[in-house]
């Protein structure tokens, strides 16, 4: 059963007693089928071991372990108990493609000799990242928790995602998850290698919407605070924007995620404009049209992705309001397409609405640009086109103007 927003409070609890990663235990009614020391320990990026016992006088004709990581399918595993029915078995952790601090479920089914077929209790654990010891501190709907800092630096945390949690949401008028659960690594290598993401080290934060989940990387610096300011927000409107549009989230246009989460950061990164300025010198923006589906996977195009996707956003968002950003969310999740749900919104296409942003937010003369792009191939194809009507022309007048020749 996939987790939704009705078991949010199993969630939270699991989450409680599964910190620590101790045995999960279920108590399992009346049958000649039982279940007993039921554990699970893992290896973050490794191995996942189960264990348990199985209680009953009949013979056992098969045992499978399902495996659903939360919003995931199943996996099936089949397990060979030893004579006095102990199990204990590992799973690789990529085979199950768990996200990091996902909550897993897991049960047995069994088959006896006879053909009894039996389904034990459903038991869970949290997929944490253990080659941490991670601290903890927890308001309303919030969970923070980091590694080897102090406390004022969770505190820091607890304070910035508080003032997220009261300002952010009013932008696009969406509820807010409950809870938030935010985790702050100190080494952003480390949090690119909890993603899978090794190949992309510019990557400093990451949601989790379905799970409710925030992952940053935060090193120290004077300037952790403001880097908190930034992250943290961003992320949050990830989860935002799911809660308020759930299974169309993913086809969401990359740019308007993006572009919001940028705007709703306390503090603009400074570093967008001159991004925005170089690529404007030279020729080199990237029509919002192709940063529908994806940003590009090289540091510098994604850079300019969000740099751009950030300041189309705030011209938007500044055009027209919380409300019109959110016509244009529900028109996405009606089902229309990227440039469809743009012009079905705002009665313009968003490559005009580009343009619009182009020249009044960036100061570009698009005229003179269109001109020096294709002025010159319009050249050539008139000279193609005049030449040889100019032979023609000359033929013409060489044939009325030649004087017959004497016989």
């Amino acid at each position: 059963m996939y987790l939704r927003r009705s078991s949010l409070a199993v969630f939270i609890l699991a989450i409680f007693l599964t910190l620590t990663n101790l045995p999960v235990i279920s108590v399992q009614a009346d049958t000649n089928i039982q279940m007993e020391d039921v554990a699970v320990f893992h290896e973050f990026g490794g191995l996942v071991t189960f264990q348990g016992r199985i209680l009953t006088d009949q013979d056992i004709q098969s045992v499978f372990l399902s495996i659903q990581p939360a919003g995931q399918s199943i996996r099936l595993v089949e397990i060979t108990p030893s004579a006095q029915g102990e199990i204990l078995v590992q799973v690789d952790s990529d085979l199950l493609a768990l996200r990091a601090f996902t909550m897993v479920f897991f049960w047995f089914e069994i088959t006896s000799g006879g053909g009894e077929k039996w389904t034990s209790d459903t038991y869970h654990f949290s997929y944490i990242d253990n080659r941490f010891d991670w601290e903890t501190l927890e308001a309303t709907n919030l969970q923070v928790n980091w590694h080897d800092r102090d406390r004022n630096f969770g505190q820091d945390i607890l304070n910035v995602a508080q003032q997220a949690l009261d300002t952010v949401p009013s932008l696009v008028q969406a509820n807010i998850p409950n809870p938030v659960i935010i985790y702050v690594y100190r080494d952003p290598a480390d949090l690119q290698s909890a993603l899978s993401l090794v190949q992309q080290s510019w990557v400093a934060g990451h949601a989790n919407p379905d799970l409710g989940i925030i992952l940053l990387s935060i090193p120290d610096s004077p300037s952790q605070r403001m880097e908190l300011e930034r992250q943290i927000p961003h992320e949050l409107m990830h989860l935002l924007l799911y809660q308020k549009t759930v299974d169309s989230y993913t086809s969401l246009p990359a740019w308007l995620k993006e572009g919001l989460a940028s705007i709703a950061e306390f503090y603009p990164n400074p570093d967008y404009p001159r991004a925005l300025d170089k690529a404007i010198h030279s020729n080199g923006l990237i029509p919002l049209n192709q940063l529908c589906s994806a940003f590009p996977s090289d540091a510098s195009g994604a850079f300019l992705a969000y740099a751009q996707s950030s300041s189309f956003m705030q011209y938007l968002y500044n055009q027209v309001g919380t409300p019109g950003v959110v016509n244009l969310l529900n028109a996405y999740d009606n089902g229309f397409g990227c440039e469809e749900g743009f012009k079905s919104t705002f009665g313009i296409s968003l490559t005009d609405y580009e343009m619009r942003w182009r020249q009044e937010s960036l100061g570009m003369d698009v005229a003179g640009l269109a001109w020096r792009n294709l002025g010159p191939y319009i050249l050539i194809g008139l000279a193609l086109l005049g030449f040889p009507l100019a032979v023609g022309i000359i033929s013409i007048w060489k044939r009325r103007n030649q004087v017959p020749s004497e016989g």
